[in-house]
């Protein structure tokens, strides 16, 4: 995939992926972003992230759950930076 191939709205949810202090933010946190999207449309994003193998999902095990609090959460895969567009975001994150 280059970055031609990148539809903006997942290169702008890599970019607040990449921003996150963890870099494993939840879909509320992904949810503020400013895509004029619903919650859906930006978990349907993150799932062909997550096929396309540049994300992956972090799930807290059952027994650290707890109510009311988020156990999902999306970070780079192992592969990720190796996706030309991602490459940059992480260079551009690292170093500015």
């Amino acid at each position: 995939m280059g970055c031609e191939r990148l539809p903006c709205h997942r290169f702008v949810l890599l970019q607040d992926i990449l921003g996150h202090p963890s870099e494993l933010p939840t879909l509320k946190e992904l949810d503020h972003v400013k895509l004029s999207k619903s919650q859906t449309t930006i978990r349907q994003h993150l799932q062909e992230l997550v096929n396309d193998g540049i994300l992956e999902e972090v799930s807290l095990p059952k027994y650290q759950r707890q109510n009311d609090f988020p156990f999902k959460f999306y970070g780079l895969s192992e592969y990720g930076p190796e996706f030309p567009c991602v490459f940059v975001l992480v260079y551009v994150s690292t170093y500015s």
